[in-house]
């Protein structure tokens, strides 16, 4: 059974989220698949038009964007045709950036198999490559056609990736959806069983949320923004410390945000404390050695949400409450410090 969860438009380009209870027809209507090995090993994929490449953020290079583009190339595509990316956000981003170059745009559908891509990175178009050691740095905005989300794939996530996984949901619940808020509070044991029945509302309200965001603003120039809370201290991090997963820096990120917000005076106090409750019910760490301060300041001013009057943050006001601020250079390493220690 298939089932409908939202329909949007971004930029002028019609998305659909289906949600499938079996995987039988998931990959219908594919011209060329692209999947890591790890989702391709969930689902039989034909050898003559499947691309299986490396799991993890080192496969998003322009090197292995160029080999989906070649053999796009190699089987004939046109632009009617349909490449599909089955995977978690690394292959959603790299299948869409090959959509959107590929005869300057083909059809798309995304098959998300994480926590992170079915809840976030699937929905709402952003593509992009990795470049000089920054996350995400080339990229642009490319809708799929459709996103199909089938939510038992979960089931085969390592623990730590799943939980990781977790941290964006955090994140959305924070910023646009406190229903999911209150179920993350009340439910903690469920979600880290991978309670069926729990994850796909969750992964519904996610979307539906995102869905909200990326409609008002598809570029990423007003309300889509508050996305990013978090991420901007989280790919700092992630430049001088490659052994972080993306969720757990983000964890970190909104922890780093909180703080940040308490001493401009713009977080709410009762907020921030129940934030920070919410991140150490689920383990986030937050705090981490071996990592200098002033080197993922210096990373975060190469972000990609830098503006050239300086460094904007997302700062959480309350509960769906933000704001993006212009901020000094001196706090921000302040609070890096106080989440981060040397050897």
């Amino acid at each position: 059974m298939v089932r409908p969860l939202v329909e949007l438009t971004v930029g002028g380009r019609g998305c659909t989220v289906l949600s499938y209870d079996s995987p039988g027809a998931i990959l219908d209507g594919a011209s060329l698949i692209v999947a890591d090995s790890n989702s391709a090993a969930l689902l039989r994929i034909d050898g003559g038009r499947g691309l299986v490449l490396e799991p993890g953020e080192r496969s998003k290079r322009w090197e292995v964007l160029g080999s989906i583009l070649q053999k796009a190339a190699e089987l004939g595509l046109r632009r009617d045709s349909t490449i599909l990316g089955l995977g978690g956000g690394v292959v959603c981003d790299l299948a869409a950036l090959a959509a959107a170059l590929y005869m300057r745009g083909c059809r798309l559908v995304l098959v998300p198999t994480s926590l992170v891509a079915m809840a976030d990175a699937a929905v709402g178009g952003k593509s992009a490559v990795d470049m000089a050691g920054l996350r995400n740095l080339v990229g642009t905005v490319y809708v799929a056609d459709e996103v199909r989300i089938h939510t038992p794939f979960l089931g085969s996530l390592p623990e730590r990736e799943y939980r990781a996984g977790l941290a964006e949901v955090v994140r959305t619940a924070l910023i646009a959806a406190p229903k999911v808020e209150d179920l993350l509070r009340r439910s903690r044991d469920a979600y880290l069983a991978r309670d069926s029945a729990l994850l796909e509302e969750t992964v519904r309200r996610c979307v539906a949320a995102k869905a909200g965001l990326v409609e008002r603003d598809p570029y990423d120039r007003g309300a889509r923004q508050s996305l990013n809370l978090g991420h901007s201290f989280a790919h700092g991090l992630e430049a001088v410390r490659t052994d972080i997963l993306h969720g757990e820096a983000v964890a970190w990120g909104m922890g780093r945000a909180v703080d940040l917000g308490l001493e401009l005076g713009l977080t709410d106090a009762e907020f921030a404390e129940s934030t920070r409750a919410l991140l150490a019910d689920y383990g986030f760490e937050q705090s981490y050695s071996g990592v200098d301060p002033a080197a993922v300041l210096a990373a975060m001013r190469l972000d990609k949400k830098a503006v050239n009057a300086g460094m904007r943050l997302v700062i959480p006001r309350g509960a769906c409450s933000v704001c993006y601020e212009a901020v000094d250079e001196a706090q921000v390493l302040g609070t890096l410090r106080r989440g981060l220690t040397e050897l």
